[in-house]
């Protein structure tokens, strides 16, 4: 994620906090020692709250649950109120060589994780959770770093080696491992609310490849179905299962949840993310253009492209809005019809979002933004 003129992620981490909410505001940060204007501006200001956060790297992306906004930087966990920003609690987390990459929010703790390739053939998982009331010590982990919460389970990747992979489930509640499926893989899942108990997997079959439909909680089998490739992302739609496949090229396909039969399948040359609206499968390409594939048949409802370059690229749908992370700044989108709404949103990091704000971190703050 890297733009030339514009302001860089890493830049944008370190500029000021003054910097930072007149980016958010679509304005020019003011000069050093510049005097204030007493200007108001003709739209409401989209800064509800900011809020400090300790010094530290950010490797991952905020959450939301409990009422409040989390966000890690180096070893220390921020909770702040999310009506608000005012602290609700700070906590140690166990030491890690930069920070944790993996923050999320499960039903009775937020669970931070990170797992770090100390050597090419060696990995070093840590996993810690607290309570989201207070921050106290809920349990810790030296096995897994969850990739996803999926009911009352955290399902995590593990990586033996480079080359081979295993799917295990933990219970949320205390850590401890439910089951594992060897050379078995995941990619990245968007749970909805309406089947949150499973997940689909990748796994050996005939020297090419299965899906797999696993119980979340226990890691039985539902039904295995032949697959050439990987699948890069996954998402459920209730009745029906949204897979983003990368073989030769990457197609997106819907199964059917109780046959796992396939339902359409269709062509998404360089497709790099996966999101659902309410009657969309949205999917972002590696260089940022946008579709929506209608979740019953497949055919593209409409297309946005990016005005400027977009590497590496982040969905987040909520409610009517699709916001895309485009490294330097983000755009907002109406979910129905792809329309861009209102000017380029300050780059958030790796940034959260309900139906009313966007939640992230910004040189050095935890960000709320009113959604226009």
């Amino acid at each position: 994620m890297a733009g030339s003129a514009p302001m860089g992620r890493r830049a944008a981490l370190r500029c000021g906090a003054a910097g930072a909410l007149a980016l958010a505001l679509g304005t020019p940060a003011p000069a050093a020692g510049a005097p204030a204007t007493g200007r108001r501006r003709a739209r409401p200001d989209p800064v509800r709250w900011s809020s400090p956060l300790p010094d530290g790297p950010v490797e991952c992306g905020v959450a939301l649950g409990h009422g409040a906004v989390y966000a890690v930087t180096g070893s220390q966990l921020t909770a702040v109120e999310v009506a608000s920003g005012a602290p609700r609690w700070r906590a140690d987390l166990p030491a890690v060589r930069r920070s944790y990459a993996t923050l999320l929010t499960a039903r009775d703790h937020v669970v931070a994780g990170v797992a770090d390739w100390i050597t090419p053939s060696q990995v070093r998982y840590q996993t810690a959770a607290r309570r989201p009331g207070d921050g106290a010590p809920g349990w810790e982990s030296t096995s897994f770093c969850p990739r996803a919460v999926h009911g009352d389970a955290l399902v995590a990747e593990f990586r033996p080696t480079r080359s081979r992979r295993d799917v295990g489930g933990f219970a949320a509640a205390t850590g401890a491992l439910r089951w594992r499926l060897a050379r078995t893989g995941i990619g990245e899942t968007d749970v909805t609310d309406g089947q949150p108990d499973r997940l689909v997997a990748h796994a050996p079959l005939a020297g090419e490849g299965s899906w797999v439909l696993l119980d979340a909680l226990t890691g039985d089998v539902r039904w295995r179905r032949p697959l050439r490739g990987v699948a890069a992302a996954t998402a459920d739609t209730g009745d029906g299962l949204i897979v983003m496949v990368q073989n030769e090229s990457r197609f997106l396909q819907r199964i059917n949840a109780a046959a796992g039969t396939p339902d359409w399948v269709v062509s998404v040359p360089d497709a790099w993310a996966l999101r659902l609206s309410a009657t969309d499968a949205v999917v972002a390409t590696a260089a940022g253009a946008v579709t929506a594939h209608d979740l019953r048949t497949g055919a593209p409802r409409w297309t946005w492209t990016p005005p400027a370059t977009v590497r590496q690229p982040r969905l987040r749908v909520s409610g009517a809005r699709v916001y895309l992370d485009g490294g330097d700044v983000g755009w907002l989108l109406d979910a129905a019809t792809g329309a861009l709404i209102g000017p380029p949103v300050v780059d958030l990091g790796w940034p959260a979002m309900d139906d009313s704000t966007l939640y992230g971190v910004n040189a050095g703050r935890l960000v709320a933004l009113a959604l226009p």
